[in-house]
């Protein structure tokens, strides 16, 4: 039933693969054998590298004579290029305008600024990315965790991370996933794997995932024979299964061709630290540490980058090489991405003027309140009752009577009235997000986290009114969510099923059509599992229709800080 090889089928490295055993069985090692061949044939690869030893593939096996590959590195104790947190996005935008490989060494990074850098790379990797690309993901698990994530920026990452595998063979990228905990590894990333490859494993929870995986693509029959097998495999060997390529093997990795900078340090063995010649890389430099405005100027690298002197010309085509398509996203994004100082002014100035007008109009309408209310009180009678104020429609009166904190009698009326529901706080505090800028009634409850049509939330809105038209001030509130990628979490949470699948895919891919969406997360747009979900997403009216497609609505671009 089985065969011996030393590689993977070349039609496989085609499609995602998933490299899955415990630590020391030997993955690293056998991905490497993997690249070299892809590097070989002239293919575009880029590793993200939170161990720290892809290096290697710059050098021969004796770990000091340069190795055929030229293969740039961004970060590490080995990078030519350094590698701030904030560079994700622009890191993305060279590797898919260049036609260079590149290894992303994360491994000198907090979890923190590891955590950005990849969110913002994978994000902007699928918006901008065409051309066939081999991404490796060493550790997949830490940039897909399975389970709860705990913070806005996890969450992000987590959703970016989803929706490059799942969409990325559309875009052209091919994923690779590496992981010594599979189960860990977010099941939505691992189910688009189309080839296994399946090394020494002991832990239960592994191997569990290890056989989700199979009982959803492949025979769970054949499947109890290989995982019951795992145990057993040796160092370097590995069942690979792929379904759709009719391809089931037991093979036996064979040895790479450059250093094994993986292998487990040997105190006896005297190894001694490597070092590697720097690429000539002082445009790329340039056009990745380039400093916006208002940021500090980077160094150049300790590799010797600073000692070349590329004209004007030569600088300003790198930098609009890495800026080209990043541009096609809108003149928002294009400006914060790097235009000239004087366009950014401009841009800054526009927003300024537009934020002062929709104060003005905010004050002007609380003086008209104001001198409303005192003929009302000077006439003393029922018509010149103050008028009751929408709260949704009046955002920057609801917003400027948010004053002070509330007191313990704060949210009862002298009547007796009932205290400020949570969802009435929650509003209170969604107004507060920016006050210079009107809301529908929806937007103002979806940037509360509640449903726009829900008794609930009506409800809340009517309590605002009430207090409104009272007269009364109203208390300050927290704004629910600030970060637009956890209230896609939020609402993800309370869909469920496809709808969430959908909705966080839109939400990094940007407009799409129904079919396209589908297709890329891997749905059948005519299951009824599927429909539940775009109905859900359209009654909640978190989704809205474009001459482009599907996106999120325009509550969650403002809160992204993009143009709906």
């Amino acid at each position: 039933m089985v065969a011996e090889s030393d590689r993977l089928p070349t039609a496989s490295l085609e499609r995602h693969v998933a490299i899955l055993g415990t630590s020391d069985a030997g993955k690293t090692y056998a991905a490497k054998g993997e690249i070299e061949q892809l590097l070989g044939s002239g293919r575009r690869v880029c590793i993200i590298d939170p161990t720290g030893v892809w290096y290697g593939l710059r050098l021969a096996p004796d770990g000091v004579t340069p190795s055929p590959f030229k293969v740039a590195i961004f970060g590490g104790d080995h990078g030519d290029v350094a590698l701030p947190p904030e560079a994700g996005a622009r890191v993305a935008e060279l590797v898919a305008g260049g036609a260079f490989s590149s290894i992303v060494d994360v491994s000198r990074m907090t979890v923190g600024a590891r955590t950005r850098l990849f969110a913002e790379f994978a994000e902007r990797l699928a918006q901008v990315n065409r051309a066939p690309l081999h991404l490796v993901i060493d550790e997949a698990h830490l940039f897909a965790p399975q389970g709860r994530v705990h913070d806005p920026m996890s969450g992000r990452m987590l959703h970016a991370a989803n929706n490059l595998v799942s969409g990325g063979r559309a875009l052209g990228i091919r994923v690779m996933m590496l992981s010594q905990r599979p189960a860990k590894l977010h099941k939505d990333s691992l189910t688009q794997v189309q080839t296994l490859v399946a090394m020494f494993c002991t832990a239960p929870h592994d191997r569990e995932a290890i056989k989700a995986w199979i009982k959803d693509a492949a025979d769970p029959v054949v499947g109890r024979e290989i995982e019951a097998s795992l145990p057993s495999l040796q160092v370097g060997e590995a069942w690979v299964w792929a379904p759709r390529l009719d391809v089931l093997r037991k093979i036996k990795f064979g040895r790479i061709t450059t250093y094994d900078s993986s292998a487990t340090p040997d105190a006896s063995a005297g190894r001694k630290p490597v070092s590697l010649a720097a690429l000539d890389l002082a445009l790329l430099e340039a056009a990745l540490l380039a400093p916006e405005e208002g940021e500090p100027s980077v160094s150049a690298s300790a590799k010797g980058a600073a000692k070349h002197s590329p004209s004007p010309k030569q600088l300003q085509e790198a930098v609009d090489a890495a800026e080209a398509s990043g541009r096609a996203r809108g003149m928002a994004e294009g400006y914060a991405r790097g235009l000239e100082d004087g366009e950014r002014k401009e841009w800054r100035r526009w927003m300024d003027r537009q934020h002062a007008e929709h104060m003005a109009k905010a004050e002007a309408i609380l003086s008209e309140l104001a001198a409303e209310q005192i003929a009302a009180e000077r006439k003393g009678h029922a018509a010149g009752a103050p008028r009751p104020v929408d709260a949704a429609s009046s955002l920057p009166a609801l917003a400027h009577a948010v004053r002070r904190p509330p007191s313990r009698r704060e949210t009862h009326s002298k009547e007796g009235s009932p205290p400020l529901s949570a969802g009435a706080l929650k509003i209170i505090g969604a107004a507060s997000i920016d006050p210079g800028v009107r809301l529908s009634d929806a937007e103002l409850a979806i940037l509360a986290g509640l449903h726009p049509t829900a008794g609930y939330t009506r409800a809340a809105f009517r309590q605002i009114n009430a207090r409104v038209a009272e007269g009364r001030e109203l208390p300050m509130a927290p704004a629910p969510f600030t970060d637009a990628a956890a209230l896609v979490d939020h609402f993800a949470g309370k869909v469920g099923g496809a709808g969430a699948r959908i909705l966080r895919h839109l939400y990094v891919m940007g407009p799409q059509p129904m079919d396209r969406a589908c297709a890329e997360i891997g749905l059948s747009p005519n299951a009824g599992y599927t429909r539940a979900g775009w109905k859900a997403l359209r009654s909640g009216q978190l989704i809205e229709q474009t001459e482009r497609g599907w996106q999120v609505c325009a509550a969650i671009l403002k809160l992204k800080g993009q143009r709906p």
